[in-house]
């Protein structure tokens, strides 16, 4: 989907029937962080949508920074950060762009349900781009 499709639908739906809107964060991301795996470092939530995930993870001490598309989206995730009194950085960005509103790297970057919305002759920016922004040793999930 273009920019002005995904920003209409945040901008026309109640966040709680757009289907990837989801609070709990994925088992997947959970035992990642409860296991040790990823420890508290510094993080960007790739495609956060209304910020959700990057919620969770500043709520247990993560440095988070979460991206979308999407200026409504941005908009509801810097409202629902407020509300739960956490501190991220979110800002309107395309992984497919140059990204160049991102400033920093990153020892983790997270991507939910984003990646496999990406044709598969765009997904070689993306990868260039999650490896220009991840450090050396970061990991990727």
């Amino acid at each position: 989907m273009k920019r002005t499709e995904i920003d209409k639908i945040y901008r026309n739906m109640h966040p709680a029937e757009i289907p990837w809107n989801i609070e709990t964060p994925p088992k997947a991301l959970v035992e990642l962080v409860e296991s040790g795996k990823v420890k508290t470092c510094k993080t960007i939530d790739l495609g956060c949508g209304t910020g959700n995930y990057a919620i969770y993870l500043a709520n247990i001490g993560f440095d988070v920074t979460g991206v979308d598309i999407s200026p409504t989206a941005i908009k509801i995730a810097k409202e629902n950060a407020k509300k739960k009194g956490v501190k991220i950085n979110f800002l309107v960005a395309d992984v497919l762009g140059d990204l160049d509103e991102v400033k920093e790297t990153f020892d983790f970057a997270y991507d939910w349900e984003l990646l496999h919305h990406i044709f598969p002759e765009k997904r070689k920016k993306y990868v260039e781009n999650v490896y220009r922004i991840l450090n050396a040793r970061g990991k990727y999930l």
